[in-house]
């Protein structure tokens, strides 16, 4: 059975949790970690520690949207875990979820939401 680990950013440190979630699985799974990549390659500290990645090239939007049927072709695992609930993580294994009938697990380890609101007039009224 094979689990497709997803991360929003490979080559930044969302690949640190997305790694830990592949490595602990992949003692009973085939395990691949599957996302798109700001930079030039995988994040460094996790690069060449035996966990398989696929990644394609990060776009801003709209141009995202052109990314998304290869994204959901990388991501062919039995089941998809979603770290960290952002649109090309878990938004990507809604899609397949929908799509392919896979389970579909959420690793939420932050309150994302919170590092977009912690500034301006959205961090003020949330601290109101």
């Amino acid at each position: 059975m094979k689990v497709s680990v997803l991360c929003f950013d490979v080559s930044s440190n969302a690949a640190g949790r997305a790694h830990l979630l592949a490595r602990l699985l992949s003692p009973q799974y085939e395990v691949q970690v599957v996302g798109l990549r700001g930079g030039a390659g995988v994040w460094p500290p996790v690069a060449e520690d035996g966990v398989r990645y696929a990644s394609l090239p990060a776009g801003k939007l709209p141009g995202f949207l052109a990314s998304i049927p290869a994204l959901l072709r990388l991501a062919d695992g039995d089941i998809l875990y979603a770290s960290k609930p952002r649109l090309p993580s878990a938004g990507i294994g809604y899609l397949k979820r929908l799509t392919a009938r896979r389970p579909l697990l959420l690793d939420i380890d932050d309150w994302e939401l919170g590092f977009f609101l912690s500034g301006g007039p959205w961090g003020t009224l949330g601290r109101a």
